[in-house]
């Protein structure tokens, strides 16, 4: 599937503001986790709450130290995903209107490496700040402290940064994935890592206060101003819990909405299949359970759809019963004994018109003409069976149409189709194309109805001396000029609904005995 954009300008533009929103947000994250080692900082110094937002505020265009890493981490990101980046935001000309295989690995990566960086970086600052702080000696409690404090920070950065970039980003991916589809081998942050880190995070936030406390307990045996201690130590623990409960808030909320908003797609997207709408396609948002069970759902979708258009050319290669019976009883070989009736219909003289004709010309006069003939037996409950050449086979009261007053349908279907002759033949001779005329045969007894064929190839048929009967009047009935011969079982099970006239006994070739064969007596 191929995605078209019909103002690039636009479109380019629309892009251009994504990307300068998650830059915005990753910011953010950064600045937020700058704020919580700061101020941690300043109360572990002695510094009063009001003194440590002041500082905290002072030094967050300051640090430099901070400053040079988020500028590499923004140059880690963009050297990752520099391919991505070329496909998404390409400085000049037309946008691409599809991503290859490596653009689409890329694009799932922004949120997990903007959270892998921003940890990453912020433990190298507990580092180089540690040792600053601790004179170049390792390890100290100075640099044990001041790792544990920048490695919260940059636990809650990495939190923040991944779903504040995937909260945007998300409405990206199907640019990317416009079939529902994702390469496989991808990397996933699963619903389960999700919940795992949720309890990774409160965990970790209860170690931390643990051990924040027991370094707090420590000095104040030696503190002078115990009092001043104990209330810094509440706003440190005050401190702790918040960002905790905002990165495990953040955390909790996303994944919460990530799982109802995708089912909730989803959910439409059966009640739509449900409808009979196999147009429909889940949109990717995420890369996790829930997509993978989209892509499931658009595979299922395809699938059922792909069997939509293998029933409805089955439909077309042979009738709908003959399709939903092979649907329902499989390609078993056999047949059922049966009381049926069978109408052989022929062009008269084809043969030498067709000679005269284009093929294109005779094919498309074929077709219209069985078109035609469909309709008028189709109306009497009758199946075309097979068409060979220029003729037809229907069949009348078989398991697969089932009539009590089977042959009087025949009968009526044959009526239909010479009323409807007249009526192409006026057609035709509008289109200056050569007028046709019919035989019908019609018969009726005993048959076997089911399939044969080989291992290969099976049909539906009917097979008996009745199918042959009816194959043999059809032909005699330009010897005897009658448009309509039927057999004395026929003839028999309609004498009261039709006016019939007995031509007498013909010999038929391939039966010992002579068939009495009748016509229909009134104008059809």
């Amino acid at each position: 599937m191929t995605v078209l954009w019909e103002d690039d300008a636009a479109e380019r533009r629309r892009r251009w503001w994504v990307a300068a929103r998650i830059v915005i947000r990753n910011v953010t994250a950064s600045v937020i986790a700058l704020a919580f080692v700061t101020i941690y900082d300043a109360l572990a110094e002695g510094e009063s709450l009001r003194t440590a937002i002041d500082q905290t505020l002072a030094s967050l265009g300051r640090d430099k130290i901070s400053l040079l890493l988020l500028g590499l981490a923004f140059l880690l990101i963009f050297f990752s995903v520099r391919h991505l980046q070329r496909w998404y935001l390409p400085f000049k000309g037309p946008l691409p209107r599809e991503a290859d295989v490596t653009v689409q690995k890329q694009a799932l990566l922004p949120p997990m490496l903007t959270a892998g960086i921003a940890f990453t970086l912020w433990t190298l600052r507990g580092l180089i700040v540690g040792l600053e702080r601790s004179g170049g000696t390792l390890p100290t409690e100075t640099m044990f402290h001041t790792l544990l404090s920048n490695g919260m920070a940059g636990l809650i950065a990495a939190v923040l940064a991944y779903f504040a970039t995937e909260a945007l980003w998300q409405h990206e991916l199907p640019l990317f994935f416009p079939d529902g589809q994702m390469p496989r081998g991808r990397v996933r942050f699963t619903v389960r890592m999700r919940i795992l880190l949720l309890f990774v995070m409160g965990m970790t936030s209860l170690v931390y206060l643990a051990v924040v406390a027991y370094h707090w307990a420590k000095r104040l045996l030696y503190a002078s101003a115990s009092e001043h201690m104990l209330h810094a130590l509440l706003y440190v623990e005050v401190l702790i819990i918040a960002a905790a409960g905002l990165t495990a808030f953040t955390l909790a909320a996303t994944l919460g909405a990530s799982l109802i908003n995708g089912l909730k797609r989803i959910q439409e997207g059966l009640q739509r299949v449900e409808r009979g709408d196999l147009d429909v396609r889940v949109r990717v948002y995420t890369n996790d359970e829930i997509n993978e069970l989209a892509e499931g759902f658009n595979r299922m979708v395809e699938g059922l759809r792909s069997q939509q258009v293998t029933r409805y050319l089955f439909n077309h290669y042979v009738s709908p019963e003959v399709a939903n019976y092979a649907l329902e009883h499989g390609a078993e070989r056999g047949g059922v004994l049966t009381e049926a009736t069978v109408l052989f219909s022929d062009i008269r003289d084809f043969t030498a018109m067709a000679e005269k004709l284009p093929p294109a010309t005779v094919m498309a006069l074929l077709n219209r003409y069985f078109q035609a003939m469909e309709e008028a037996i189709r109306a009497y409950g009758g199946i075309i069976n097979k068409f060979v050449g220029d003729s037809l086979m229907a069949i009348f009261g078989t398991p697969l149409n089932p009539l009590a007053d089977h042959a009087e349908a025949a009968i009526w279907a044959a009526a239909e189709m010479t009323r409807t002759l007249r009526l192409f033949n006026e057609a035709q001779r509008v289109r200056g194309e050569p007028t046709l005329r019919i035989g019908i045969g019609i018969a009726t007894g005993t048959v076997v109805a089911g399939n044969v064929g080989g291992t290969e190839r099976i049909e539906y048929t009917l097979i008996g001396n009745t199918v042959n009967v009816a194959s043999r009047l059809e032909a005699m009935t330009k010897k005897m000029g009658v448009p309509i011969l039927l057999s004395e079982e026929t003839a028999r099970a309609a004498s009261e609904t039709f006016p019939l006239r007995l031509l007498g006994s013909v010999n038929v070739r391939g039966k010992q005995e002579p068939v009495t064969v009748y016509t229909v007596d009134a104008p059809l």
